[in-house]
């Protein structure tokens, strides 16, 4: 008889599951080595437990696999990838300079209205010639009240298009991520049915 076909679905039992991640990628790690071995290959595995610790085989070791893949990797796309990450890097230094900028601006201007407000109090003059510096400083300090908001708006919009900007490259990152645990997540089922085929095939020929 042959082995019975296991259910290919996560487990729900979280002590079956961790011995289970235990057997399997045991198992995994065994069966690169032996390609290795019989194929004169080098290869590299990677896997990340449930409780976040990283378990990795490589032969010669990961690091010499992983740099090999990384330079063999398409020039093309590693300009664009990486003319991607620069240009977004240097579109948030543009917006932090511009914020930077804005915020500059407005200290200015709130140290001008402090010291027009230190000026006024300073000021003994006649009742018409303070009726008069009123009208002057009225007229100014309005156009002081007008700068500083626009300054606060401008500055708002450029920290809003910063915060912008970084969520994209996270959410780019994370999807990155995702999409390699993805095909990690199918390579393992394949190794796994073509281990289950083997050992089939092997009861079937003891069976004969």
């Amino acid at each position: 008889m042959g082995r019975r076909r296991v259910e290919i679905k996560k487990i729900e039992d979280k002590a079956r599951r961790q011995t289970t991640f235990t057997k399997r990628r045991d198992g995994l790690f065994k069966k690169t080595g032996e390609l290795c071995n019989l194929c004169g290959t080098e290869a590299a595995v990677i896997t990340f437990s449930n409780a976040g610790n990283t378990f990795a085989f490589g032969n010669p070791s990961v690091d010499s696999v992983l740099d090999r893949y990384l330079s063999m990797t398409s020039s093309s796309s590693r300009a664009s990838v990486d003319g991607g990450e620069v240009a977004a890097a240097e579109r948030v230094r543009e917006r932090e300079e511009k914020l930077a900028e804005a915020l500059a601006r407005l200290e200015v201007e709130k140290k001008r209205g402090e010291a027009i407000d230190e000026a006024l109090s300073m000021l003994k003059l006649n009742e018409d010639v303070v009726g008069d510096s009123k009208v002057t400083v009225s007229e100014e300090m309005g156009e002081i009240g007008s700068a500083v908001e626009m300054a606060q708006l401008e500055a708002e919009k450029k920290h809003d298009e910063i915060v912008d900007e970084m969520l994209a490259m996270l959410n780019a990152k994370a999807e990155a991520s995702r999409l390699k645990e993805v095909e990690q997540e199918v390579g393992k089922d394949v190794d796994e049915e073509t281990t289950e085929l083997q050992i089939g095939n092997k009861s079937q020929r003891g069976d004969r």
